[in-house]
């Protein structure tokens, strides 16, 4: 488990991906959510909430480097794409 937000919470990652500039996208399983954390490790933003993954559990989670989009897999057996800027 990776702490962050000053150790006031806590992510569960479940799968880790990369992007284009070197951050990383944390799949957060418990609180159903994509994290995105800079180069250093500290939070960035939210990327995408349970609302907007229907607060379906999202499984697994897979980045494309070249358009800059997330597959999110989800527990519904629905697969999500987003798109987000860098």
């Amino acid at each position: 488990m990776i702490r962050v937000f000053d150790n006031k919470e806590q992510l569960d990652c479940e799968h880790l991906a990369l992007d284009s500039v070197g951050r990383l996208l944390v799949l957060d399983w418990k609180n159903k959510n994509v994290v995105l954390l800079d180069e250093h490790l500290k939070f960035n933003r939210i990327l995408i909430d349970k609302k907007r993954l229907d607060n379906a559990e999202p499984l697994t989670l897979s980045h494309n480097k070249n358009n800059n989009r997330l597959a999110v897999g989800l527990g519904n057996g629905q697969v999500k794409i987003f798109e987000y800027n860098v």
